[in-house]
């Protein structure tokens, strides 16, 4: 049901690139066509000879720079823009329609007049326009996927790929702004020294990054696992836990699937709150110390 669902959002998407890319070539023929008429009347000749041979000409330097330089611009425009609205089709299709509307209305003014180097130039210039616009467009856009990645990447542990503390800090803080009921649980791995020690720091790491995806599945559609820093994790849930979860949680079921080494168990503690809130520091600071209770009822 749900592939049905999806496939006429992508024949939408296919047409309305289809459809841009198809103006944008309209755009490009005109343009063609109204520089090399202009360019045969300036050499004297204006049969219809003549004209095809300059556009011949005309096609043949311009192409080039067209189809390799130009329209792959637009294409990743069009790829790219769908993250910023998918109505951003829309204005791209209708600035193509536009500009050629434009170019034919000039094409029919200029046939009524003796070909001039000015007539040329014009028509030369809206072009170089068109086109350079475009391509700031293309900058743009590029500029701001960057930007995008370099935020994302801010905000994420570069070994788990989970959010990293700036990011738990963020959420946490917005959860207390919009005086959320939310739990949060601190989990702390048990004895990662010794695996470090005996298998290995890249073991380690790989284990790390299991960890990292089973409690993340465990909580997918309730919340969130950052990296607090080291082999601590903090998950940030909308709304009041069950104590079952918690439980999971510090017995990791499924490590041993493509587990890189035994597992020594978490000790976790979790805390459900409730408006009104503290500060980020001093949330923070209580379910620490609830998990350094867990963790010394463990030892005992």
């Amino acid at each position: 049901m749900k592939l049905i669902q999806f496939l006429p959002v992508v024949e939408v998407l296919i047409f309305n690139l289809l459809t841009a890319i198809i103006c944008l070539s309209c755009v490009y023929t005109m343009g063609c066509l109204s520089l090399s008429i202009q360019l045969a009347g300036l050499s004297g000749a204006g049969t219809s000879l003549p004209i095809a041979a300059v556009e011949a000409v005309f096609y043949l330097f311009t192409a080039p720079v067209f189809f390799r330089k130009i329209l792959p611009k637009y294409i990743f425009i069009l790829d790219s823009i769908q993250s910023f609205g998918r109505h951003w089709y829309r204005y791209l299709i209708l600035d193509s329609i536009l500009l050629f509307l434009t170019l034919s209305f000039l094409n029919n003014l200029f046939l009524e007049q003796e070909a001039s180097v000015r007539q040329a130039a014009v028509l030369a210039l809206f072009l170089v326009l068109a086109f350079t616009s475009y391509f700031i467009l293309y900058k743009i856009i590029l500029d701001a996927l960057r930007m995008t990645q370099l935020e994302k990447a801010a905000l994420r542990d570069p070994l788990t790929g989970l959010g990293n503390r700036t990011q738990l800090w963020e959420e946490l803080q917005a959860a207390i702004d919009a005086d959320q009921i939310f739990s949060i649980i601190f989990m702390d791995l048990d004895r990662f020294k010794q695996i470090n020690d005996q298998f290995g720091h890249m073991v380690g790491d790989q284990y790390l990054k299991h960890f990292a995806r089973i409690s993340s599945r465990l909580l997918r559609g309730q919340g969130i696992v950052c990296r607090f820093g080291g082999d601590e994790f903090v998950a940030l849930c909308s709304g009041e836990i069950s104590p079952d979860l918690l439980q999971t949680l510090r017995e990791c079921p499924g490590w041993e699937i493509n587990a890189p080494c035994p597992f020594n168990q978490v000790s976790a503690g979790m805390l459900v709150c409730r408006p009104p809130h503290g500060d980020v520091e001093e949330i923070l600071q209580q379910v620490d110390h609830l998990m350094y209770q867990s963790k010394q009822e463990k030892k005992q």
